[in-house]
This record gives C-alpha cells, sequence and structure tokens, in this order.
C-alpha cells in the first residue's frame, strides 16, 4: 500500500524456489499534508497534526484552526482583535499584544479642575502629605506668573483655602513641592547671582530639604545644589555639582535616606545625554 507500493522487489522463481513479492519501506509516519500514504497503511495524512488555535488574546479564541483538505494545507488564521488599545479592566488581552489590560486609565473619583482663571496654568507639582496632596503651579491671575499652593484631600478634591507663595511681582514659574513637617513661612531667596536661576528640585530630608538648580553663573548653564533647613533657610554655600564646557539641563534630586542624588542632561557630547552624581555634595551641615 502507499508508498510501500511504488517499487516493490516482484516475486519470483528461482532455481525452483518461489519468493513472494517485497514492498519498499515507508517514508514517513504520514504527518505531512500530501495526500500519501506514507507509512503504508492504506491511511493518507491521518497523522497530520492540526494546529488548532494560534496569536495572542482574544486573537487566539477567534483563530480559525489550520486544515489540510485533500493535500492542500490551511495554515491557523489568527482572528481579528477588539481594537489598537487595551482599555478594558477584564483580564482580556483585547489588542493580541501578550498582554492584558495594559492601557486601562484608573481615575479615582475621576478628573477634577483645581484652576479656573482666564490666565493660564500652568507646571503643576503635586506630592502627598498626610492623606491628602498638596499641588503647586504658576499662573497669571494677579496680572504676572506667581507661584500658587492648594492642599488637596485624597480623592483629589481642594481642602483649603488657596496660597499665592510668591509675592514680588510677577515672573515666578516652574515651582518644585517637597512634603515635610514644616510649617509655611515667608518666601526665602536661596539663589542670589546675576543670571537666572531655573528648574528647581526640591526633595526633603528628616533635618531639612535639598535643592538642586540650574544657573549660568560660571558662564554656562550648570547644575548647583544647596542644604536647606527644616525651613528652608540656606544652611551651606551652594555646590556646583556639573562641570563640563557645554551646557547642562533640568536637574532632578532625590533623597535615598543616607545620600542625595541628582540626575540632569546635558549636551557635552553633541547630542542630549543623561548624567548622575551622588553626593553629599559638599560638606553637609551638623
Amino acid at each position: 500500500m502507499g508508498v510501500c507500493a511504488r517499487a516493490p522487489l516482484p516475486s519470483r522463481c528461482q532455481a525452483g524456489v518461489e519468493f513472494e513479492c517485497v514492498p519498499s519501506l515507508p517514508t514517513g509516519d504520514d504527518d505531512d499534508c500530501n495526500t500519501v500514504d506514507e507509512d503504508c497503511d492504506g491511511e493518507v495524512d491521518e497523522h497530520y497534526a492540526v494546529v488548532e488555535s494560534c496569536g495572542e488574546g482574544i486573537c487566539r479564541t477567534r483563530s480559525t484552526p489550520a486544515s489540510c483538505v485533500g493535500g492542500v494545507e490551511t495554515a491557523c488564521a489568527p482572528g481579528a482583535p477588539n481594537g489598537e488599545r487595551d482599555g478594558n479592566c477584564d483580564l482580556v488581552d483585547d489588542d493580541c499584544d501578550g498582554v492584558a489590560d495594559e492601557d486601562v486609565v484608573v481615575l479615582l473619583g475621576g478628573e477634577r479642575r483645581l484652576t479656573d482663571e482666564e490666565a493660564s496654568s500652568v507646571r503643576p507639582r503635586l506630592v502627598a502629605n498626610g492623606g491628602g496632596f498638596m499641588a503647586a503651579w504658576a499662573d497669571g491671575r494677579a496680572g504676572g506668573a506667581n507661584i500658587y499652593l492648594r492642599r488637596l484631600d485624597a480623592q483629589g478634591a481642594p481642602a483649603a483655602a488657596l496660597q499665592r507663595i510668591s509675592v514680588l511681582g510677577g515672573g515666578h514659574f516652574q515651582p518644585s513641592l517637597a512634603a515635610a513637617n514644616a510649617r509655611i513661612g515667608d518666601n526665602i531667596r536661596v539663589t542670589n547671582n546675576p543670571h537666572s536661576s531655573i528648574l528647581p528640585s526640591l526633595v526633603p530630608t528628616p533635618t531639612g530639604f535639598g535643592v538642586a538648580w540650574q544657573d549660568r553663573r560660571a558662564g554656562n548653564q550648570e547644575i548647583w545644589f544647596r542644604h536647606l533647613d527644616e525651613f528652608a533657610v540656606p544652611i551651606a554655600q551652594p555646590v556646583r555639582i556639573s562641570d563640563d564646557p557645554d551646557n547642562s539641563f533640568g536637574p532632578s534630586l532625590a533623597w535615598d535616606g543616607n545620600a542625595f542624588a541628582v540626575a540632569w542632561y546635558d549636551t557635552r557630547h553633541g547630542e542630549g545625554e543623561i548624567y548622575v552624581a551622588r553626593g553629599p555634595f559638599g560638606c553637609p551641615p551638623e
């Protein structure tokens, strides 16, 4: 049968001795889709392994299995996704990328509008603080850009009156906010040089704060740092963190419980690259 009948050794009579026909050997297990009886059992393609499903997520659930009909193989075909995004919280991979619910956005309590002024409100900063939040931003409601602060509850709703933090005219941008057990006092000047000091990054420590910023007192934009006490009063001289022939921008400061670290980007190699330095940055106050 099958391929075994293609080239058998015929029966023969030799010197009065009869030899029976000897079939050819099988050529396989009959798992190919080719209508050939490869294992010589009288059936074709009976061991062809059907791929029942393919693809990821909902596309796998909806897939069309592979088939073998008349020696023609049709490959398994994934079904259609539910969409380009997986925004339903249902443990189903709707966009068939192998991950379920990765585009779900959970809004606890929904969006809340904190400002409603004709002038733009920009550069928001938010920190958690004692079961709620503190929000700071810059806006021009008073005629020039100033920094404002508002306490929010755990759901993000305003929980206290609006406070204006900057008091000297306008031109105040880019607040940096840190939560600590300290009173809200007067404005304190941290930098004092003839060039603009911008993009501050403030973090609390057990004894006060650290603040990093960028300015060009040294000729080009560099990253600087200063220790502050619990009331944000400077208690050490500014320390230069970056020192390269090109500009350094956008400091981001962190405190790990033992030391400060600051990250920034600069263009010393032509394109912007990220750098990081770890403290203590100068001589920390006792």
